[in-house]
């Protein structure tokens, strides 16, 4: 998208909203699409509740058109009241519910939940997080279930969850064969109706491993042989990094011929790995140029500065391996090709000198503003870009030059 088009896109969407603005919180643009609200992000703040934020954003034009809904609330009483709210009115166009719950406490009231399925007839994904805050959620088109393992119970409440996107929490792993706790595999099983079960969100976490032979340190491989793959269509899963894993998804392909499995992500520094991997039932996307998140401790930042700035912008490295993840697919062409030009050099950016200095290196700003650009930097809790869309709009708004250059250097944040 030009700038030119991207100016038209957003003054439209503010002419229709009426403004930039959906009770004082900016609007996040990418979660606007063909004229409807894909995601609207609703939580508490200082000023407002999430139900006054669900209250402004349907007495706007956008009332009917809403597709998707994310709430983050503190308790089961702010929850219930935020579904009375999508209550109030019948959401025809609303396919897709997230909610997080921070504390625990009683349930939902079973009238409340009630009144949200009876007004949301295309409901067709639940995502649940957070501390335990409905019982049972009986809706008789949601075909999907975004879940970690503590709430898979609400699977068997609800009458045809096809899909599960399923995280295995730390507390559910355990010293057997499987890696994890023997409900987890009895629980699977007993979703009678699961065809497509997607466990790609399960990557290790840092730090990793000090020895490279030894296991990551999150393996969701072994429960392949305890899943129930003869009903299985399709199986996602995270990052191939060790031969054994290999191995084990091998034999559930050749167990299960029916069975489709798609690598969500690959690296290029497990290609020795990934030289050992092919089946026509599996699907293997092009390796990043980065490194796994996991291997990068959050504090790795970089300083970058912009000529016509004092200071420098501090970016982190994780945040922007998590944006760039996310987005790959959707990223034009020159925007793919400069942020792998941007990988290169940091590959060959150190830490210090010999002489224990720290290094800045010079990086075209072009190349830079043609990477971040169409980067959806957005942090939903403040409504507002992260540091790399701050930097992002520094270079825009810098008009800079050609041949201008930006001075980058690594550095341990906090």
């Amino acid at each position: 998208m030009t700038p030119e088009l991207a100016l038209r896109r957003r003054k439209a969407l503010y002419e229709w909203l009426g403004g930039a603005t959906i009770r004082g919180r900016p609007v996040h643009e990418a979660s606007f699409r063909y004229g409807f609200a894909t995601d609207f992000f609703a939580t508490g703040d200082r000023t407002s509740q999430a139900t006054d934020y669900l209250h402004a954003l349907f007495a706007s034009a956008a009332a009917p058109y809403v597709r998707g809904v994310t709430l983050s609330v503190n308790n089961s009483t702010e929850l219930g009241a935020a579904f009375m709210v999508l209550a109030s009115a019948g959401r025809p166009w609303l396919e897709r519910l997230e909610f997080r719950v921070v504390e625990p406490g009683p349930f939902v009231n079973e009238e409340q939940v009630a009144a949200l399925i009876a007004s949301t007839p295309r409901l067709h994904t639940l995502a649940v997080f957070g501390a335990h805050a409905v019982g049972a959620f009986r809706h008789p088109s949601v075909r999907k279930l975004v879940t970690d393992t503590p709430r898979l119970a609400i699977a068997h409440t609800i009458p045809r969850v096809e899909a599960l996107d399923l995280g295995v929490d730390e507390d559910d792993r355990e010293d057997n064969e499987s890696g994890f706790a023997a409900a987890i595999p009895a629980s699977l099983a007993a979703i009678t109706e699961l065809r497509h079960l997607d466990l790609s969100r399960n990557e290790p976490h840092y730090p990793p491993s000090r020895d490279p032979a030894s296991p990551p340190n999150v393996d969701v491989y072994p429960l392949v042989r305890w899943l129930p793959t003869s009903r299985l269509r399709t199986l996602h899963m995270p990052s191939l990094r060790a031969p054994h894993q290999v191995a084990l998804l091998g034999e559930a392909i050749d167990l299960a011929p029916q069975l489709e499995v798609t690598i969500a992500r690959t690296y290029q520094m497990h290609e020795a790995v990934l030289a050992n991997v092919g089946h026509p039932r599996l699907q293997l996307p092009t390796p990043f140029a980065w490194l796994p998140g996991d291997t990068l401790s959050s504090r790795e930042a970089l300083t970058i500065t912009v000529p016509t700035e004092e200071y420098g912008d501090d970016v982190s490295l994780t945040s922007l391996i998590d944006r760039l993840e996310a987005q790959w697919s959707e990223l034009p062409p020159n925007a793919r090709t400069a942020w792998l030009e941007f990988w290169d050099f940091l590959a060959d950016l150190p830490w210090e000198d010999e002489a224990g200095d720290d290094v800045t290196k010079m990086f075209s700003a072009a190349t830079l503003l043609s990477a971040v650009e169409p980067l959806d930097d957005y942090i939903p809790y403040s409504g507002t870009g992260g540091h790399w869309a701050q930097l992002a709009e520094k270079l825009r708004s810098a008009e800079l030059p050609e041949g201008t250059m930006v001075s980058v250097r690594r550095y341990w944040g906090w």
